[in-house]
């Protein structure tokens, strides 16, 4: 047992430090990263991908939800969950005039999760405890910004200016959850951390002069504070007469999940510079280590699932971000009110096949709809929306531990209408393996 657990901190430990400067680097060229503070990544876990990006209402016991941390007390099994995504963007704007194709790729999660309290444990004393409890860590890229633009301004009897627009870095959310649950309701509570470096820069030359005079601003960004969030869920179950005439569960119920955080304040560390020059160069200004704050905003999430178990599940999700009030370098962003709608179900043909694996499979489908916060003058507010389907493919391990290879396939659309619009195609790819050797009280005769 202890083994095997050395085995999977280990691995997860290499992976944090081994993989942060995969993270580290610039994965793709979106225009609009140059605001706010970047690409809001997508936060859902692969299994959930698959479905439309449902988290508010789902919960597994052999899958991890860390966006509800009420999810958490309802593992069966230690959850250790990786994930990593390919995505291609075709993507035009009205200057461009040809579209241009772009891929990207990054790891997308680590996460491990573990019931406090071992369901095995219960079995061998049949003893059922109407309390459980269950904990969580885990590790994503939150934001990113990435992004290489050029324009001109021509002027009369002058040469033409030329400014170049770059931008790189990440930001990443490390989070420590804990959740219990009582009988028919769970609750759970998320502390965790933002961190990470973003940088900007403007670079300004005349356009026809080779080696002509430059003018470079430089920013530096470091983003650091801490986060919180809370969720709860509530099930309701379908009783049915047994043959002694009693009311027990049929496997059949209606989930209500939601989870939220109220404005969160953070820190920015600032490195800021102005260069101009030709021949020589005159540094007009360097302000170094220049401390800020910033808030990020409120965000709520609400969601409804029906499920029978193992054979479907379908629900929807709501989830709703104040990001008007988002704040950073002590100014107020033009940023707006952001939303987005869920849609997904999963289906398992019969997840106790002996002579059919395709019975086994987890089939997912999924539709969703998402208003960004960022916007552009008149042109209106940036939206993503697209179709998602998934597998969750069984993995049958030694004493009949059952883990899963999970796969998601998202196309979509994503832009503001008649300024900038890319068609993408995302595929996600994940592992869950599971071991219910955690927290195992054996037993001597």
């Amino acid at each position: 047992m202890y083994k095997i657990q050395s085995s999977i901190l280990l691995v997860l430990l290499f992976m944090v430090v081994g993989l942060s400067e995969v993270w580290a680097q610039p994965k793709t060229n979106s225009p609009l990263s140059i605001l706010g503070i970047g690409d809001y990544l997508p936060q859902n876990y692969v299994p959930m991908a698959g479905m439309g990006g449902l988290t508010a209402a789902y919960s597994d016991p052999y899958n991890l939800n860390v966006h509800n941390p009420a999810s958490l007390s309802r593992l069966m099994a230690t959850t250790f969950a990786a994930g990593i995504h390919s995505q291609v963007n075709g993507w035009s704007g009205d200057n461009q005039g040809s579209e241009n194709r772009v891929w990207t790729g990054n790891l997308s999660y680590l996460g491990l999760g573990f019931p406090l309290k071992n369901p095995v444990n219960e079995v061998l004393d049949r003893k059922k405890s109407p309390v459980r409890f269950g904990m969580a860590f885990s590790l994503a890229p939150y934001t990113s910004v990435g992004y290489q633009l050029v324009d001109y301004q021509y002027q009369e009897q002058t040469d033409s200016i030329r400014y170049n627009f770059t931008g790189d870095g990440s930001t990443y959310r490390l989070s420590w959850g804990n959740s219990i649950k009582y009988k028919d309701v769970s609750f759970g509570v998320n502390l965790g951390y933002l961190f990470g470096t973003t940088n900007f820069e403007r670079r300004a030359t005349l356009a026809d002069v080779p080696n002509s005079y430059v003018s470079l601003y430089s920013n530096d960004l470091s983003l650091k504070g801490f986060l919180w969030s809370a969720g709860i869920l509530y099930d309701y179950h379908f009783k049915v007469k047994n043959d002694k005439g009693e009311m027990v569960n049929s496997g059949k119920k209606i989930t209500v999940g939601f989870y939220g955080n109220s404005n969160t304040s953070f820190t920015t560390n600032i490195t800021e510079e102005i260069i101009r020059g030709g021949l020589t160069i005159d540094t007009f200004l360097n302000n170094a280590n220049v401390e800020q704050k910033g808030v990020l905003p409120a965000e709520w999430a609400f969601g409804i699932m029906y499920e029978h178990a193992f054979k479907f599940r379908f629900g929807a999700d709501v989830k709703f971000s104040n990001w008007s009030n988002f704040e950073i370098l002590d100014t107020q962003e033009t940023l707006k009110n952001s939303f987005r709608v869920a849609l997904g179900g999963e289906y398992i043909p019969d997840h106790v096949s002996y002579n059919s694996y395709v019975k086994k499979i987890r089939y997912r489908i999924g539709i969703y709809y998402n208003q960004d916060p960022r916007f552009v003058g008149d042109f209106g507010q940036y939206k993503d929306y697209g179709l998602s389907i998934g597998f969750g493919l069984p993995l049958i391990l030694p004493r009949q531990q059952t883990s899963f290879i999970n796969l998601a396939i998202e196309a979509g659309k994503q832009g503001i209408d008649n300024y900038y619009n890319s068609n993408y195609a995302r595929i996600s790819f994940g592992f869950t393996l599971n071991d219910n050797r955690w927290f195992f009280k054996r037993k001597f005769n």
